[in-house]
C-alpha cells in the first residue's frame, strides 16, 4: 500500500472551500459606512478643537476688555496679550469651511470685537507716543480707552453674547450681564 493518496481517494474527500463571511456588496457598504463615520469623527474633532480655542480666546478677550477699561493699564503689555487673542481666534477660524455655522458665527463675531479692541489699543499707544515727553504722572491717570471707546466695546461684546435661540458653545464659561466671561467649571481633581 502506498502512503500517498490516489486520485480516487481525493475524489472521496469532502471539498472545503474558503468563503468570506459576508457577500461582497455587504462588505463594500460596511467599508463605505466606516469611511463616512471616520470622516464625521474628524469633522467633530475639528469643531471641538475650534470651540476649545474659541472659549480660551473669548475668556482672554473679556479679561483684556476689563483691563483696558482700568486707569492704570500697561498698554504695550495689553496690546501683546490682545494680539495673542487675535492669533487664537484666527487659529480657531482656520478650518472655517468645516465648522458648524453656530461655531463659525461666534468666532467671526468675537474676531470683530477682538480686532476692534486691538485697533483701539494701537491708536491709544500712538496717541501716547507723541506725549511721551510730558510728565508720566499725567498719562498714568488717564484710561487706556476713552469712555466712548469703552462703551463701544461693551456694546459689541453684549451684541456678541448668545441669543435666546442659541445655546452657548460650552457650559464651562458663563457670561454676566456686563459681558464678562467667568469660569463656571467647579470640578476638582480626583486623586485616583
Amino acid at each position: 500500500m502506498s502512503t500517498h493518496p490516489t486520485d480516487h481517494d481525493l475524489e472521496d474527500m469532502p471539498q472545503r472551500t474558503m468563503r468570506a463571511g459576508a457577500p461582497l456588496p455587504v462588505r463594500i457598504v460596511l467599508v463605505a459606512c466606516a469611511v463616512l463615520l471616520a470622516g464625521c469623527a474628524v469633522l467633530g474633532a475639528i469643531n471641538l478643537s475650534a470651540v476649545g480655542t474659541y472659549n480660551t480666546a473669548s475668556a482672554q478677550l473679556a479679561d483684556n476688555v476689563h483691563e483696558a477699561a482700568a486707569d492704570d493699564v500697561d498698554l504695550p503689555s495689553l496690546l501683546a496679550k490682545q494680539r495673542q487673542v487675535d492669533l487664537e481666534l484666527q487659529s480657531a477660524y482656520a478650518m472655517h469651511g468645516v465648522l458648524l455655522p453656530s461655531v463659525r458665527t461666534s468666532i467671526e463675531d468675537n474676531t470683530k470685537v477682538s480686532r476692534a479692541l486691538t485697533q483701539k489699543l494701537q491708536d491709544a499707544i500712538k496717541q501716547q507716543q507723541p506725549n511721551s515727553d510730558k510728565d508720566a504722572s499725567q498719562s498714568s491717570g488717564e484710561s487706556a480707552l476713552s469712555a466712548e471707546q469703552q462703551e463701544q466695546i461693551q456694546q459689541m461684546l453684549q451684541s456678541n453674547g448668545p441669543t435666546a435661540s442659541q445655546e452657548p458653545l460650552s457650559s464651562d464659561y458663563a457670561t454676566s450681564d456686563d459681558g464678562a466671561t467667568t469660569s463656571t467649571n467647579q470640578s476638582t481633581a480626583k486623586p485616583w
